[in-house]
């Protein structure tokens, strides 16, 4: 209770008049929630995932166990793991830590945003990594049915926890493996797809297989590498 009280103080001293990210001078309600956030504070990247992977407890349909709904925001911290595609091992080149707020979709959509720790040195770090920082495409460029788009993620490789899994499962578990050791096995994946509906907030898009969970808030990039 002390935590969330010490975050909604730290909200509250902010400010958060609306200023956008670019361009022509706007009013706040005309602003993409992308965009609105103070100047002072504003992140040169995003960290786009799915809400349901941030926040799972928030989640019901997806998590029904009893046990998450007693996690809360202040219980989790996040960090961001960078892997080569093209290396034969399945570990992390590097990992960084990762704000704990996380700003999920106003309307409710599986979609969130959360941003890095130390982002300046982090991004030299990656830049020296090779990791390529994505770039959103130009509302004027429209996008058209049909149109070419590649789903980019990993394929995980883990074991399924049944919605029977208890709080004390889950800690013997740990306990016996070694904590918080992760065993999931990350496998590069791409699938081509072509959209079939587009709108300025909805997409809909058709693929020849079934995309599998890992895809998860991956990024979806056009011909020229655009998100």
């Amino acid at each position: 209770e002390e935590s969330q009280k010490a975050r909604e103080e730290v909200i509250r001293k902010l400010d958060y008049a609306g200023q956008p990210a670019g361009g022509p001078q706007r009013k706040a309600q005309d602003l993409g929630w992308l965009e609105f956030c103070p100047a002072e504070n504003r992140p040169r990247v995003h960290c786009v995932a799915s809400s349901h992977v941030l926040a799972p407890w928030k989640w019901k349909q997806y998590y029904p166990q009893d046990w998450l709904q007693k996690v809360k925001q202040e219980h989790c911290t996040y960090s961001l793991e960078v892997y080569d595609p093209e290396s034969s091992s399945d570990q992390a080149l590097a990992k960084f830590a990762l704000n704990p707020f996380a700003i999920h979709h106003p309307n409710g959509m599986d979609l969130a945003i959360i941003h890095l720790k130390q982002e300046e040195t982090v991004l030299k770090h990656m830049k020296d990594l090779g990791v390529e920082i994505l770039h959103l495409r130009n509302d004027d460029d429209l996008f058209q049915k049909g149109e070419e788009i590649v789903f980019h993620g990993f394929e995980i490789t883990e074991e399924t926890t049944t919605e029977e899994t208890t709080l004390e499962d889950i800690q013997t578990k740990e306990k016996l493996e070694g904590g918080d050791d992760d065993a999931r096995v990350f496998v590069p994946y791409q699938e081509t797809g072509t959209l079939s509906f587009a709108s300025p907030e909805r997409f809909l898009a058709n693929t020849e297989r079934v995309l599998p969970e890992g895809l998860c808030g991956g990024p979806v990039t056009d011909p020229n590498g655009r998100v």
